[in-house]
């Protein structure tokens, strides 16, 4: 299924960009990268709205993006993002018995 290699490469530019960034408060680079994000979240909705966690993760990451947006706080939002990607690996993943550890 394709949504289980998109959220593969969804938590590596989490964790290899979009959060270093944030925590480095390089927020236009952070902007660049969650705005990038955005555009494929919204292009693939009826994928990841399937998911109660995918449309809590979907609502985290624009929220995100308008933080960033309004340079505004972001370490909430940045970790409610992480918790409902984690939920969305979680939720597809027991959909897919053979994607199990």
């Amino acid at each position: 299924m394709e949504i289980e290699h998109e959220l593969e490469g969804i938590k590596k530019s989490w964790n290899n960009s979009i959060k270093p960034y944030i925590e480095s408060k390089k927020d236009s680079e952070a902007l660049i990268e969650i705005h990038n994000l955005n555009y494929l979240l919204k292009s693939k909705l009826d994928q990841y709205s399937r998911y109660s966690s995918g449309v809590a993760f979907i609502v985290s990451s624009l929220c995100l993006e308008q933080n960033l947006e309004n340079n505004n706080e972001t370490s909430d939002v940045a970790q409610r993002f992480e918790t409902f990607l984690s939920l969305l690996e979680i939720s597809v993943k027991s959909e897919n018995p053979r994607l199990k550890n």
